[in-house]
């Protein structure tokens, strides 16, 4: 059997587990270059050094922007193969896993891309000035990406009736996160009041349509459309070199704004939708040594606006 015939199985067998499309997209990305680089080669041949090789022309081959992938981009491509091996064994297409000696490969850390207050108050408000049919629905989609740190997929794949803020003691969000986990992410009250305006007042549905946030058409707006739509707004109104445009750049900023108001790294794991506190940490430890300050107790209850009012320079 060769690679890309495993792979057609693998696949068919993650659908019927219902793994998340984004899942699947990034796995397909990794095995389908690994079965490319490894052309002619049977699936019970693959060897470690040969997964080695790909390892190591992965990570040093440019990407379409001439640079060399991100160090996370090479750790998906590894976690990939991993489980596409394993699945491999477990299904008896080969008798042992070859990445078994594979080495994770090692990321530098970094210091996690943030926007300033002052710039995403800038942000906030040269959206709000643009104006036209739309200026209401990216004004409360980057009120919501600042208030909550949500993934640009759950943001996208948010429905009407997962706003819960009218009649609750505590206004929440419900958000399908990866791996289908759900979780409730509570909302301060101008975050609630931004959404309220815009239901009320911007969002049009043509027919019936239970997506919350919607294109100049009324249809669901997808997460590659507002992928590109923040993408656009942060290069048109930030101030600054910024090293990255796009709606995880904004998730960046709210954990750091959150562990700079003085709140926990163990509810900011459940707020982000973290498996691994690990993964939370690394939000906090690549930050600088002077970015923390003092949080007054007030802080932790501010409304995003009185948040960046507050501390923006």
């Amino acid at each position: 059997m060769n690679i890309k015939d495993a792979m057609n199985g693998y696949f068919l067998a993650k659908r019927s587990e219902r793994v998340a499309e984004g899942t699947l997209v990034q796995a397909r990305y990794a095995i389908e270059r690994f079965a490319d680089h490894a052309e002619g080669v049977a699936l019970a041949d693959v060897t470690l050094d040969r997964l080695r090789a790909f390892m190591v022309w992965f990570a040093e081959t440019p990407t379409a922007r001439g640079t060399p992938p991100a160090g996370s981009t090479v750790q998906h491509n590894f976690k990939h193969l991993k489980t596409f091996f394993r699945w491999c064994v477990n299904e008896d297409l080969i008798p042992a896993d070859p990445t078994d000696r594979l080495k994770k490969p090692r990321m530098d850390k970094l210091i996690a891309p943030c926007l300033t207050e002052r710039q995403a108050l800038d942000l906030l408000k040269g959206i709000k000035a643009r104006g036209g049919p739309l200026a209401g629905r990216d004004y409360a989609i980057f009120h919501l990406f600042l208030s909550t740190g949500l993934r640009v997929a759950e943001m996208a794949s948010l429905k009407r009736d997962d706003v819960l803020i009218e009649g609750q003691v505590i206004p929440v969000i419900k958000v399908m996160g990866k791996g289908r986990k759900e979780r409730l992410i509570p909302l301060l009250p101008d975050a609630r009041l931004e959404l309220w305006k815009y239901i009320q007042r911007h969002r049009k549905p043509k027919m019936a349509q239970p997506s919350l946030f919607l294109s100049e058409h009324g249809l669901p707006l997808t997460d590659g459309g507002m992928q590109t739509m923040v993408s656009k707004r942060l290069l048109e109104f930030v101030n600054g070199t910024l090293s990255k445009h796009g709606p995880h750049l904004l998730r960046h900023s709210f954990a750091t704004w959150y562990v700079k108001r003085g709140n926990d790294i163990k509810r900011l794991q459940l707020i982000m939708g973290h498996t691994d506190i690990s993964t939370t940490d690394s939000y906090i430890r690549t930050l600088p040594t002077d970015i923390t300050h003092e949080a007054a107790p007030e802080d932790r209850h501010l409304g995003l606006l009185d948040w960046l009012r507050k501390y923006a320079e």
